[in-house]
């Protein structure tokens, strides 16, 4: 208790001059209307002052989530222009066409994806996909990105799926010229990652550089019409068919979103194939 009583007499005089500041600043604000409107902008501009200072510090704790939220909705927007670039792409003025496209728009489910870990370096390459079973995702769904292909999905679990890209030796495909329509076997040679093999090609194909290439309607895994990219080179083979070298159109050490694809029909074409296949087989 004494030392409050000390500790007060240190500082009334202090304490009287602020009181006295203060009735001196009310009685100096209400001598005129100018004098009170100049301390009342002061006194805004302050208090904005603070709460703009507040306001940014809590959009910079909350700007992880926003971010987060702001990706997912850019992708989901992405997945929805690479389905309608599709059937954009096959688009004709034909009823059969036309016909064709309603078709598809049923036949294959898109879903977008974020890319978590790609590996471009190795013989065997594989993608680790943001999304699992819990999100629809199944094996062998299409992996794209920009309308070209990537990969498909190999497995999942609850909340990822790894895929196996294009520049991984197990991955088997088509492709055909979009020019004149002669399709070969697509593979990877594990040479450069920027370049895959069309093997294969008819030697009555009239290949030309430059030709794009695209995915054939042999795979259920892909859509027909998805880019891959173009020819950069073509020779004859002992066999006399045309071995090109394809230049991609992704670099595919540069992707971070993608769309899967999955075709509704594809475990009813690949059990009817297999068991055409063991029937065959067991003759």
């Amino acid at each position: 208790m004494n030392k409050l009583i000390l500790f007060l007499r240190k500082i009334h005089l202090f304490v009287l001059f602020l009181i006295l500041e203060i009735f001196a600043l009310i009685y100096f604000s209400q001598s005129s209307v100018y004098t009170n409107a100049k301390i009342m902008n002061v006194s805004n501009s302050m208090i904005g002052g603070i709460y703009a200072t507040l306001t940014s510090t809590q959009e910079y704790v909350h700007l992880k989530e926003k971010n987060t939220v702001m990706s997912d909705i850019i992708v989901e927007q992405l997945a929805e222009i690479e389905r309608l670039n599709l059937i954009q792409s096959t688009y004709s003025d034909s009823l059969v066409a036309k016909l064709d496209i309603l078709i598809d728009s049923t036949r294959f489910l898109y879903t977008s994806a974020k890319v978590i870990n790609n590996s471009v370096s190795k013989q065997y390459n594989y993608m680790t996909i943001s999304k699992g079973a819990k999100d629809g995702v199944v094996r062998d769904m299409a992996i794209i990105h920009n309308n070209t292909v990537v990969g498909y999905v190999a497995a999942t679990s609850d909340n990822y799926s790894v895929g196996i890209t294009m520049l991984n030796k197990d991955f088997k495909s088509s492709g055909k010229d979009k020019n004149n329509g002669y399709f070969g076997a697509l593979y990877w040679d594990g040479l450069d990652y920027r370049e895959m093999i069309l093997d294969d090609i008819p030697k009555y194909a009239e290949v030309k550089i430059g030709d794009t290439i695209i995915t054939t309607s042999f795979s259920p895994r892909f859509p027909e019409g998805i880019n891959i990219g173009v020819v950069k080179e073509f020779a004859l083979t002992e066999k006399m068919n045309y071995k090109a070298k394809i230049e991609l159109f992704t670099d595919m050490s540069k992707i971070y979103n993608v769309v899967l694809i999955h075709n509704n029909y594809f475990e009813e074409i690949s059990t009817l194939e297999q068991n055409l296949s063991d029937s065959i087989a067991n003759d």
